[in-house]
């Protein structure tokens, strides 16, 4: 990053091109590109270990978070008197209906 900026300084005052520029910045922006990817293979591998000694937890996955409860779910869309495929389901009725 702190190559990006003496770059943008010396092409301020005449000492780099735009193209060097954009090429450091291209490569800045790859190099943080690359550490998403190797975060995210990494929290995907950790993951794997823990699903396969049986120990993959919401607690570990996502600390604080709630617990998806299939029942409290249901529940609510009960109450609410919708499932949550209607809107889906009713879309799919439409198609080939005759319109009035």
């Amino acid at each position: 990053m702190l190559a990006v900026k003496g770059n943008r300084i010396e092409e301020r005052v005449g000492k780099r091109s735009v193209i060097e520029l954009l090429n450091a910045e291209e490569e800045l922006l790859a190099l943080k590109l690359t550490f998403v990817q190797d975060r995210h293979d990494r929290l995907v591998a950790q993951a794997s270990v823990l699903q396969a000694m049986g120990r993959l937890d919401v607690d570990l996955v996502a600390p604080g978070a709630a617990p998806y409860r299939p029942e409290t779910a249901l529940r609510q869309s009960l109450k609410q008197s919708v499932i949550p495929q209607d809107r889906a389901i009713t879309m799919i009725d439409q198609i080939g209906a005759p319109r009035p």
